[in-house]
């Protein structure tokens, strides 16, 4: 394929080798700067180019009398005349009347700033490669108003949680839709469990190469997302990849990046005392021993750097340890080879990325991705368009670290663990390498070992391969009409084993697992579009399309060891021998098929625009899906979306009368309706039956099949639904050097999906409804600015401020509040009730207060209300401590949201000629989080 292309190029040069070529260098009339991206056409034809990164062109012309029309946004149309000459410069002056933003809107499309009716905000991919994050979602920190980002903690494959303007649904899933070159992506929800100790391998997210992507464009309210319906529920992000450019021959560019992290601090523990409870050494022979008895408090003697004899019998200095010397140094190498080229009439771009990623655990967490991608474009003849990318990633996931509980090391250093315990010892000695397995007992005195043994002998693997392919044919009908075919398909493969080495004697037990799973989806769109004057003041842009989306789920299948008693733990005959053939019983199979979902769709949407100052824009889709519709075929699965918006450019209508300082200004307003239906085959599910595991007695076992669930289906259920208005406004001052996009909007969810329990004696024990209401409300700022430029030096600079209220209005009758998530097993949780915020934290262990009461219970005035109540708790021996309000009789207590109160950021790039400096500050402002490291530590 290379040799082709580059023959073509070849072939194509020789061609054109007598014609006359002009070459030159496009600058901003303004400050002198090269302008790359900036179209040169050879005026009545079709020849043409585009100035590369330092705004020179080279481009051949049919003749001395060529006109040559020089065009970029934002700047004012040259036509120049070539007249015998080779060389023609130009400065090209800004033209203040339009603004310098095309961004990709719906379905891949590009719209002008003016005419946009709805809040759009987005991040080019060099901002996003600087920010050294495997995951690409991380890279939009602090870059978009509105947007929060959850990152994973588990290392770079954990999976991270975007979250636009709020929570709209109670389903532990909120993220957005991310559609990338037409292909839709669903992110899943991967993470700990309620004690932060499961292994996060991620989502999808972690395997879009972020060396590929031209932009990421985040549509917040529902009037921008309306035309992508159930799916655009809680926003849409859109991720449009590089392509080729035209040239003359072949671009090879190579880039690489390093970066490295150290753990930088750790939590505040004291340094002046070791373990035990007195100050003093007890002795042996005049040698001080660590109290045996009192280890695990930190009240002994003070540090003075003597030799002590350790619980083990070695001498050791008295100080206090590093728990950072646990820590290892984080790498992030990554290396991207592009090749590139084309003419006017077809480019390609390939390209091959290897990022290797290791964290600062040392524990082996490492992310091994290998990209190759490769995107051409081909005009046939004066009708057709083809645009083709093909993407393939291959990422090996090693030990994703255990976040959280007994697996943490902040944890495992503090918690019944003395200051004075030598880390660095055990790290390197907690197996019995006379014995074989893990030191116990007295060799084992800090019960550390268990800890070390589960970081560096318990092994993870995961093997992913997404393969992801889009074509866009594109046929011009006439001038006017266009007719858009386009059809994806993505496959994404999951090969996982887990080997644990036994801990016993001998390293005997141990055990060892195998998964698979897959899924592949495709979807096939229709667009055909009209971009007509209507008359010298109206212009219409009407599109009619459909499209057929389909998820294949695929097989889950896991195989692995298993001991006589039909477990896993201890289940290998042979120690550290890592097979399925090595297990003691017959291996254990967990096979099911994967959800599959149809959705089928059509829709009409467009704008209407009045003489560059006034337009109209509208959509309406209708989905049909699967997942709402029963096996009899009946069930409301067929719902509509519509949306409409009004954008005035006020400085076009009233251009005579607005001050010099008022570059731009626009007024917006929309409404829209988005939704969501519901998981696969939930609906379906009861009275069919499933496999059920293996039964084990104790003379061997058998298998046996069952009702799968045992819920009542709803067949009136809804699709989810939120409508949302918004009003706002861009203003742009003094030549555009000071820029103010704000909006103001309010959304309100409906029509949520809830499992409720139900009396015993019906029959079945839940029961599906529709109901509940969920409310967002907020303002989000973007400030920006060019405080200073010059001919080589230029600062500019960004402010994202959001302020977000999200309520929980109501739920479903009979429902006084909806669990949402765990922490410290179940010991504290997030809950949706109505009247509070969302995720609202509540526990029984908080502390209790006290409140003085009458002889008939009521409350009374006393002096020590709200006051911490010390007694005698059960567990405590007798010992006086703070009291739960659960234990006190007070139940749960709401401590506060774990919702922020606003988010901030600044980012900032200053400039000097070819060198650029990238500063970035964001923060999170209010919310509460449970932390089991500082509850427990």
């Amino acid at each position: 394929m290379r040799n082709c292309l580059l023959s073509l190029v070849l072939l194509l040069s020789a061609g054109l080798a007598s014609a006359q070529t002009v070459r030159g260098t496009v600058t901003s009339a303004q400050d002198g700067a090269p302008l790359p991206g900036v179209s040169v056409v050879v005026k009545g034809t079709t020849i043409g180019t585009t100035t590369d990164s330092d705004g020179v062109y080279s481009i051949n012309v049919g003749s001395s009398d060529a006109v040559l029309v020089f065009s970029f946004i934002g700047f004012t149309t040259q036509e120049v005349p070539v007249q015998n000459r080779t060389v023609i410069d130009i400065a090209m002056a800004e033209d203040i009347t339009q603004l310098s933003e095309v961004v990709v809107t719906g379905f891949g499309e590009s719209k002008e700033v003016e005419r946009l009716t709805f809040a759009v905000q987005d991040v080019q991919g060099n901002d996003l490669i600087r920010a050294n994050s495997a995951n690409v979602v991380n890279a939009l920190q602090g870059k978009v108003a509105g947007v929060h980002i959850d990152q994973g903690t588990g290392g770079p494959m954990s999976s991270s949680r975007i979250r636009i303007r709020g929570n709209s649904s109670l389903s532990n899933n909120t993220q957005p839709l991310i559609v990338i070159d037409g292909v839709l992506i669903r992110p899943g929800v991967s993470g700990a469990d309620s004690w932060g100790a499961a292994q996060d391998n991620g989502n999808i997210m972690k395997n879009i190469n972020p060396d590929n992507i031209e932009s990421m464009t985040v549509l917040k309210g529902s009037a921008g997302s309306a035309l992508y319906g159930s799916d655009a529920l809680n926003g849409v992000i859109l991720i449009t990849t590089k392509s080729g450019v035209a040239r003359e021959g072949l671009g090879i560019s190579f880039n690489h990046t390093s970066s490295f992290e150290r753990a930088y601090r750790f939590i505040d523990v004291q340094n002046e005392f070791g373990a035990g409870i007195s100050p003093e050494f007890e002795t042996d022979n005049g040698v001080p021993f660590v109290d045996p008895n009192n280890w695990f408090y930190s009240y002994g003697p003070r540090f003075d750097g003597q030799m002590v004899r350790d619980l083990d019998g070695r001498m050791i200095p008295w100080v206090a340890n590093d728990p950072l010397s646990f820590y290892e140094t984080g790498k992030f190498i990554n290396n991207n080879v592009v090749v590139e080229g084309g003419t006017d009439r077809s480019t390609f771009r390939a390209s091959y990325s290897n990022l290797r990623n290791t964290t600062i655990m040392p524990s082996g967490t490492e992310m091994n991705r290998n990209n190759f991608s490769i995107r051409a474009t081909q005009k046939i003849g004066k009708i057709f368009d083809l645009d083709a990318v093909v993407d393939y990633t291959h990422n090996l996931i090693k030990n994703p670290i255990r976040q959280g509980g007994n697996f943490n090391p902040v944890f495992a250093m503090v918690y019944y663990r003395p200051r004075s315990m030598d880390i660095g010892y055990w790290m390197n000695n907690y197996r019995d390498e006379v014995n074989g397995g893990r030191k116990t007992g007295v060799n084992d005195p800090y019960s550390i070992t268990s800890f070390l043994w589960d970081t560096f002998e318990d092994l993870t693997e995961q093997r992913e391969s997404i393969f992801r392919t889009n074509l866009d044919l594109n046929t011009h009908i006439t001038p006017w009409l266009t007719l858009l075919v386009r059809g994806n398909v993505q496959n994404e493969l999951y090969r996982g084993e887990r080997r644990r080495l036994g801990n016993q004697p001998k390293f005997a037990g141990g055990q060892y697992h195998e998964t698979t799973s897959d899924n592949w989806q495709y979807r096939v769109q229709s667009l055909l579009t009209a971009n007509r004057e209507l008359s010298d003041r109206f212009f219409l842009s009407l599109t009619l399309g459909g499209e057929t989306n389909k998820l294949n789920g695929g097989r889950y299948y896991r195989v692995f060891t298993r001991n006589a008693g039909g477990g896993e733990d201890n289940s290998l005959k042979v120690p550290g021998e890592f097979s399925i053939a090595n297990s003691i019983n017959t291996p254990g199979i967990d096979t099911r098929l994967n959800p599959s979902r149809l959705k089928n769709a059509w829709y009409v949407y467009g704008d209407l625009t009045y003489l560059d100052m006034l337009t109209l824009n509208f959509s309406y889709r209708t989905d049909y899906s699967s997942t709402l519709a029963y096996a009899d075929g009946t069930g409301d699965w067929n719902y509509s979306y519509p949306a409409v918006g009004l954008a005035w450019t006020f400085t076009q209508t009233l251009q005579s009368s607005m001050p010099e300082w008022l570059s731009f200004g626009k007024l917006r307003a929309n409404f829209g309706i988005t939704g969501g239906d519901t998981d696969p085959w939930i609906i379906n599910e009861t009275g069919s039956y499933a496999t059920k595991p293996e039964y084990f007695f104790p003379g061997g076992s058998i298998n046996y099949s069952g009702f799968r669930d045992s819920t009542l289906p709803n067949k009136g259920l809804k699709n989810r639904e939120a409508r949302e208005w918004e009003i706002g406004a861009d203003l742009r001052f003094f030549n555009n050097r000071i820029g103010l996009d704000i909006a103001y909007y309010q959304k309100l969810s409906r029509n949520e999906i809830f499992s409720l329990p139900v009396a015993s004696e019906s029959g079945v024990s839940a029961r599906i409804v529709n109901g509940g209401e969920i409310e967002n409300k907020g303002i989000e700022l973007i400030l920006t600015a060019t405080p200073v430029s010059t001919g080589t030096f230029e600062w500019n600079t960004m402010f994202n401020f959001t302020r977000n209220r999200n309520y929980v209005l109501s739920l479903p009758e009979g429902v006084t509040s909806q669990q949402l998530s765990l922490a410290f097993g179940a010991d504290v949780y997030s809950i949706a009730k109505p009247g509070t915020e969302y995720a609202t934290i509540a526990t029984p262990y908080a502390y209790a207060t006290y409140q003085k009461r009458d002889a008939q219970g009521n409350p009374i005035d006393h002096p020590n209300n709200g006051k911490r109540v010390l007694g005698a708790a059960s567990g405590t021996g007798g010992y006086y401590t703070f009291l739960r309000s659960g234990a006190y009789g007070q139940g749960d207590k709401e401590l506060g949201s774990a919702m922020e109160k606003f988010l901030l950021s600044n980012i900032n790039t200053l400039s000097y000629k070819n060198f650029s400096l990238n500063i970035q500050v964001d923060a999170k402002i209010g919310g509460l989080m449970a932390s089991a490291t500082h509850q427990y530590g």
